[in-house]
């Protein structure tokens, strides 16, 4: 048999070409990134609403408990019982009572005082009545519901109404007599033991470095241990390496930053939390260097010092000969949960036409394989998809980018399987453009590409600001100016 007269199934299959036109009719309509990044923080913002109703209903719970026990109860209880953060715990304290999802409660310093409500007779809140009716002998009765304190309800859960009785002959109600005991410091008749705690170290740091978003999460931890309030904390950061601050939760600084936080006041057996995103501007390492300094009892100053490093390292791309549109479509919906997103605004004297076609080159030229691009004309706004692979030894992971001109701005939006991935390879990118820039002469520093953040909540600004206007953001509504 010549080899022209092989079976057709013993033929080697091919891999047929995907057409521009075919692969982006079959991929979903794509989604300009201002949208997906919408999309995306709105799915965000839902998630930690959610979370936060579940940790309100859970407290209201325990205030429910509680109400039926205590007068008073520590917040380190509630706390404790909760497994929260006694600063969190406050807070949704606040809310809760602000909003009047639960009534009756004092926060009073480190506790909580449970306001009881009485019915209109009051009977001393004793719980046995002498009851004494004409013609007959006095018996002994259990109380009515409501004869007793009745505990703190729910906007959901009111005060249930008395049930409807026949008329009783004319009773005389006299209370019994008795002694008060508060169980809170006698049981059984013995003496309450008081332990004195013991302080090894009053404040305690930590200090972690992870990936987030394309970006540098530096959290802070300060753990009050002793049993006082500590004041005047001072906390200064020092960073070994290209990084910028692009925002702070919560903010105790603003854009005069110089490295130094003047902590509040930290509650004793409370803990203190501060969240850092830093922007690395190149793939080197970085070191963290937090020096915490406050004042024990005696007035002697205590310093204390906390360092990490992270080692950001240039990503290897490794170029993919081809993609069918059935994988491009796979990876992007299925694979990739990692997304991080750089935006800049265009700098002057550059046009539209010229930015995207910047984004395309680096792209290209770093091993990406380009997939597809869209121009929309009604909204000057130019969109491509691009692919390649990310190798971390002798592991590939895919690795895709989707550049993006539009409303002044040029973005660079990438998705990876890995967060370490994400912030190499969108780190990396991010400097050749800002190198590009500055060979073309389009820019004379690197400083003068505007990255377009709100500092407020970390969001994208959906459109780069002129100069000197106030812009608000999308997100969170803060003011911004450029």
């Amino acid at each position: 048999m010549a080899p022209s007269d092989k079976p057709r199934e013993e033929a080697e299959p091919k891999v047929p070409h995907v057409g521009l036109d075919e692969l982006l009719q079959n991929i979903e309509r794509s989604k300009p990134l201002d949208e997906l990044l919408t999309e995306v923080m709105n799915n965000e913002l839902e998630e930690q609403y959610q979370k936060k109703e579940r940790r309100k209903q859970a407290i209201i719970q325990e205030l429910v408990n509680a109400s039926k026990i205590y007068e008073k109860m520590p917040l380190e209880r509630l706390a404790i019982k909760l497994d929260e953060d006694l600063n969190e715990i406050l807070d949704l304290l606040e809310h809760i009572i602000l909003n009047n999802e639960f009534t009756g409660i004092v926060i009073s310093g480190k506790e909580l005082i449970f306001n009881k409500v009485q019915q209109r007779d009051d009977l001393d809140r004793k719980p046995f009545l002498v009851v004494t009716a004409p013609q007959s002998k006095a018996t002994l009765a259990p109380a009515a519901t409501n004869a007793a304190s009745v505990a703190l309800h729910t906007a959901a859960s009111p005060v249930p109404a008395p049930a409807t009785t026949h008329a009783a002959p004319a009773i005389k109600l006299e209370p019994l007599k008795r002694r008060k005991v508060d169980l809170r410091f006698k049981v059984l008749g013995e003496q309450p033991v008081v332990q004195e705690p013991v302080e090894h170290e009053a404040l305690v740091p930590s200090v972690e470095v992870l990936p987030v978003a394309g970006q540098l999460q530096l959290k802070l931890a300060l753990a009050n241990n002793s049993s006082r309030s500590l004041e005047g904390v001072l906390v200064k950061f020092l960073f070994d390496g290209d990084v910028r601050l692009v925002r702070m939760k919560p903010s105790y600084a603003g854009f005069d930053w110089n490295g130094e936080i003047a902590m509040p006041t930290i509650p004793p057996g409370s803990i203190r939390r501060v969240l850092l995103y830093l922007s690395p501007g190149s793939c080197e390492p970085v070191g963290f260097d937090t020096l915490v300094q406050y004042q024990d009892t005696t007035g002697k100053f205590i310093d204390e010092n906390v360092s990490e490093r992270i080692n950001l390292s240039p990503p290897t791309f490794v170029k993919r000969d081809t993609i069918t549109k059935e994988h491009f479509h796979d990876i992007i919906t299925h694979h990739l949960k990692m997304k991080g997103i750089k935006s800049y605004g265009i700098p002057a004297g550059l046009t539209p036409t010229d930015a995207y076609l910047i984004i395309k080159e680096i792209l290209i030229t770093n091993a990406f394989e380009f997939v597809g691009e869209k121009f929309i004309e009604d909204k000057n706004q130019f969109l491509g998809w691009y692919y390649t692979r990310f190798k971390s030894g002798d592991v590939e992971n895919e690795f895709i980018v989707i550049g993006q001109v539009l409303n002044n701005k040029m973005e660079l939006f990438a998705m990876a399987c890995d967060g370490m991935q994400l912030l190499s390879g969108i780190t990396f990118l991010a400097k050749e453009l800002r190198t590009t820039l500055v060979a073309r002469g389009t820019i004379k520093d690197e400083s003068e590409l505007v990255e377009l953040v709100c500092p407020s909540c970390g969001g994208v600004l959906d459109t780069f600001p002129i100069p000197g206007d106030l812009h608000a953001c999308k997100f969170c509504g803060a003011k911004l100016q450029f």
